[in-house]
């Protein structure tokens, strides 16, 4: 599959026809290489794509697994779109290049797919006001690789269970939304033992027990 068929997954019927109308490139017919394209960015040596900048873009789509195929991407923002559907499986272990993920505000569901893999470039992890339920995976901090991932906010969902232990691995952690979701039971003892969190916040949740000595 080229990097043109795989973007052009994302133009979905014929409201995404619509959408792509007064877009660069966007279309089948398109003569300009998708280095041009609106909303995408290339490396400027190689020319594969690396970024698909589409937050503030009115999509209204699913997400394609086509988007595997991009091997090279670094970047993926689709904030504030009318995305449905679910987060498809292996989007993190697809995706070996991959440092900032920003699936907020939109309209998906389901559970967060697991990370089977240990990944070693994702720094920026975002997927706040959807409609994701489930819980977080037990092992994130240990196989997200300690100390890459720095951002990481999944507030304003339907999670449940418990914040698990192993989330106080991300050594390089600055900011921490776990907020208005469902999870329970108490804050992981050594929470405050993230040098770096410079925003932690759990708030409107059904969590039990005492603060930590380390906050």
């Amino acid at each position: 599959m080229s990097p043109k068929e795989a973007l052009l997954a994302l133009v979905q019927g014929g409201v995404g026809l619509e959408w792509a109308k007064n877009r660069t490139g966007w279309s089948s017919d398109s003569i300009e290489p998708v280095c041009e394209w609106t909303h995408i960015e290339c490396d400027p040596v190689d020319e594969k794509v690396t970024s698909i900048i589409l937050n503030d873009a009115d999509l209204y789509a699913t997400i394609p697994t086509d988007l595997f195929q991009l091997k090279s991407l670094v970047e993926i923002n689709f904030e504030n779109n009318e995305l449905r559907g679910t987060i498809p499986r292996g989007i993190f272990n697809s995706l070996p290049e991959l440092s900032s993920l920003n699936l907020n505000s939109n309209n998906l569901d389901g559970e967060i797919p697991l990370i089977r893999r240990k990944l070693t470039n994702l720094v920026y992890l975002s997927m706040n006001k959807n409609r994701l339920y489930g819980t977080i995976q037990s092992d994130i901090g240990i196989m997200a690789s300690p100390g890459i991932i720095e951002h990481l906010d999944l507030s304003h969902n339907s999670l449940t269970g418990t914040i698990p232990d192993s989330v106080t691995g991300f050594k390089n952690m600055n900011y921490l939304d776990l907020s208005f979701n469902r999870l329970d039971g108490s804050i992981p003892k050594t929470i405050g033992e993230m040098k770096n969190m410079k925003g932690l916040f759990i708030n409107r949740n059904n969590l039990i027990g005492t603060i930590p000595p380390s906050l």
